[in-house]
């Protein structure tokens, strides 16, 4: 078997580079580990003061959980954006999410109060979905009842408007039927009165008409002495 030569043996330079690698990577990992607790507490320092501030709750930043339950007395409301982050506890993420956590509270997530989930009763389900059904049936009805009591107040409403344009108009004719009568009545005594002058008007006329024949007669018999002689005439002689 040969000898191991100058070549095979390991250098100094070769040992003490294999021996930096595991040395430098440790460091690197060891300072990782340092900026994540870094980061990690910053974060919980920030979302506890964002719950006093919030909801004024006092929780210690070691018991700051993303993941809450009933008993924590508070929940996070959150933007779809960040809603990924709130899926896993808050130690189990990276720096990444540690910095972003730290960005985004009261931006994208806030604290709430938490509530209590209403227990599911299927029996009181059902019983809930009947009564509401016979709720909205029971305003649907009041709806067209009020509806239809609108329509009948605003036809009686027309009606009464009506009634009283009538009952004006039946005034007006009321009124303009005495004041035709009362002008009859008045023409009619008028009338009556100029038939009685115009009665003496045709009596004086005629009147006069007689005496102006009488006067000719007269005046015309006086002249030619006819007058005389129908005297003679007319009186018997006497023995």
């Amino acid at each position: 078997m040969d000898a191991p030569t100058d070549m095979d043996a390991p250098t100094a330079m070769d040992t003490s580079t294999t021996m930096d690698v595991p040395t430098s990577m440790n460091a690197r990992k060891k300072q990782s580990n340092i900026d994540r607790t870094k980061w990690r507490t910053k974060c919980r320092k920030l979302l506890a003061e964002h719950i006093k501030t919030k909801l004024g709750l006092h929780v210690d930043p070691s018991q700051v959980r993303l993941t809450t339950s009933l008993e924590d007395g508070y929940a996070w409301e959150t933007l779809p954006e960040t809603k990924y982050l709130f899926s896993k506890n808050l130690s189990d993420h990276s720096i990444r999410a540690f910095k972003i956590l730290c960005c985004s509270v009261g931006v994208t997530f806030e604290a709430v109060r938490s509530a209590p989930e209403p227990p599911i009763y299927p029996r009181e389900s059902s019983f809930n979905n009947n009564l509401s059904q016979q709720l909205q049936a029971t305003k649907s009805q009041l709806e067209a009842e009020i509806k239809l009591r609108l329509s009948f107040d605003e036809k009686l409403q027309l009606a009464y408007k009506r009634s009283e344009c009538l009952q004006k108009e039946l005034q007006a004719t009321t009124w303009r039927e005495t004041n035709f009568r009362n002008m009859i009545k008045k023409y009619s005594y008028g009338f009556s009165k100029l038939e009685g002058v115009l009665s003496q008007l045709q009596e004086m006329d005629g009147m006069m008409d007689l005496y102006e024949l009488n006067g000719s007669v007269d005046a015309s018999s006086l002249s030619d002495g006819s007058y005389e002689r129908s005297l003679d005439v007319a009186t018997p002689a006497t023995s």
